[in-house]
């Protein structure tokens, strides 16, 4: 598996027949807001600290190995790991180049992010990519118990190659370890990042 430096060098590897299908998934650093209760808070826009930022995205095209993954591990402080316009430049590129994306709930989630982040950061829109949303088309045909990634992966490919649980950083562990600055969360991310 190679993983390619710049947005510019992975489209050139992309396919030059038929259509550009990208695979591909993001990952976002969660609100900071001030609250007084754990369950069932009523967040106004006044006690929001920090939006939604995006932390790293990886995606490849359809019937390749190689990646292009970028995040915001790079960055000395805290206030730099928010300031995703990078992220937004590079991903909008790469979107620019692609007719399709395939991402599980990229519709709803994924789509929607990039285009926030997009705006936010006064980064130009894409052309119009089509999505092909594997959770849409997952709760379509199948009634599994979820329709989670993680639920859902196990079914279709080896185990191996399923939706990775970052063990190493469980659960919201790895957000905050990677808001941290930890090389090691940033790490997992990127596997994780890529598995899904």
């Amino acid at each position: 598996m190679k993983f390619y430096r710049s947005p510019e060098s992975f489209l050139k590897r992309g396919p030059k027949h038929g259509p550009r299908i990208l695979v591909g998934d993001i990952e976002t650093f969660p609100m900071l807001v001030y609250a007084w209760r754990m369950f069932k808070a009523n967040i106004g826009k006044e006690q929001v600290v920090q939006d939604v930022t995006m932390m790293s995205f990886g995606v490849k095209w359809k019937g390749q190995d190689d990646f292009f993954y970028d995040d915001m591990s790079k960055a000395k402080t805290l206030e730099e790991r928010r300031n995703d316009r990078h992220l937004a430049h590079a991903i909008r590129n790469i979107l620019d180049g692609a007719d399709f994306m395939v991402a599980h709930n990229g519709r709803k989630f994924d789509l929607r992010q990039i285009r926030s982040r997009c705006a936010q950061n006064a980064v130009r829109p894409w052309s119009q990519v089509q999505v092909i949303d594997t959770y849409e088309l997952n709760k379509r045909a199948f009634d599994f118990s979820s329709q989670a990634l993680g639920f859902v992966s196990p079914k279709f490919m080896p185990l191996e190659a399923a939706k990775s649980d970052h063990a190493q950083f469980p659960g919201f562990s790895l957000w905050r370890e990677c808001l941290a600055g930890n090389k090691e969360a940033w790490r997992e991310c990127k596997a994780y990042n890529c598995t899904d």
